[in-house]
């Protein structure tokens, strides 16, 4: 819809909150590396009237809560909201923040990584109801207090050299809900799955890959940096056993959503090599254990 529209709209119905992009940051107990990721948001070059930016803080409530309201207080020029949920898990607080969005995308970040001045704004720019816009990514390694690429960062630059980008060209970029902005008709009710906590990504993604028409790429300097750190969710220890059992139920939930769904006609490609993904990691967990 063009501009005028939104003009009269919010003339007409002054209390609807109308921004762009609403950015969603599930957070748990977090420590100081989210103060980084909130201030990467604070000083964004994209308009600050055309985002927002929910905080889903989960679990156990104090002394989190009042720190990152005094820390709201003190940013005002950034619509920030604290929005507080007793039921922990990702997936329950990224479900929370896209019913209370405003926003006509959605754009997903942990709370301890963080992002580039310009990652809204390159974002936008090449922003499509039909699909995706995803931005490239690099590793903070803070073991080593190093920078480092990941396999996403091979897959960005690889895609911006071909002519024609794909949901199958991107499948490894896409397997993540964040690094990009995702319109909400994509997401549609669509809603992550609560029963898992490592990996929900891949089966959210999947979910919506049937809506997916189209995907651009950021120029190379928008950047969504993942912090690799002891304790985060992703690189907790896990047993042998939890990990080759929460993969083998994704591999059961991709084979129910594709076959519930006849109608959405989903890429059997894409969800074949995600299944293929998915059991070559149950062989490097059990090579590795």
């Amino acid at each position: 819809m063009d501009t005028a529209f939104w003009i009269l709209l919010s003339i007409l119905f002054p209390d609807i909150i109308i921004v762009d992009i609403s950015v969603i940051i599930p957070t748990y107990q977090p420590s100081d590396y989210i103060w980084q990721c909130l201030d990467s948001l604070n000083r964004q070059s994209l308009d600050h009237s055309c985002y927002e930016v929910i905080i889903i803080l989960n679990g156990k409530k104090e002394p989190y809560y009042n720190q990152i309201n005094h820390y709201i207080s003190q940013n005002a020029q950034t619509a920030f909201r604290l929005i507080y949920t007793d039921i922990s898990g990702v997936s329950n607080a990224r479900n929370t923040g896209m019913e209370a969005s405003n926003g006509d995308f959605i754009c997903f970040l942990d709370d301890d990584d963080w992002v580039s001045d310009n990652y809204l704004e390159e974002l936008l720019k090449v922003s499509t109801y039909k699909g995706l816009a995803i931005s490239n990514v690099r590793l903070y390694i803070e073991r080593n207090a190093c920078y480092a690429d990941s396999y996403m960062t091979k897959a960005f630059a690889k895609n911006k050299e071909r002519k024609q980008i794909t949901i199958l060209s991107t499948r490894s970029l896409c397997n993540s809900a964040c690094i990009k902005i995702i319109p909400k008709t994509i997401i549609g009710n669509s809603r992550f799955n609560p029963r898992f906590k490592i990996s929900e990504d891949v089966l959210f993604m999947a979910t919506i890959s049937s809506n997916i028409k189209e995907i651009r790429l950021t120029s190379p300097e928008a950047i969504y940096f993942r912090r690799v750190r002891k304790g985060s969710a992703t690189y907790t220890k896990q047993t042998t056993k939890s990990l080759v059992l929460n993969n083998l139920r994704l591999i059961r939930e991709l084979i129910k959503i594709f076959f519930s769904q006849p109608k959405k006609n989903y890429n059997i490609r894409f969800f074949l090599l995600q299944g293929m993904g998915l059991f070559k990691n149950i062989i490097r967990i059990i090579k590795g254990a």
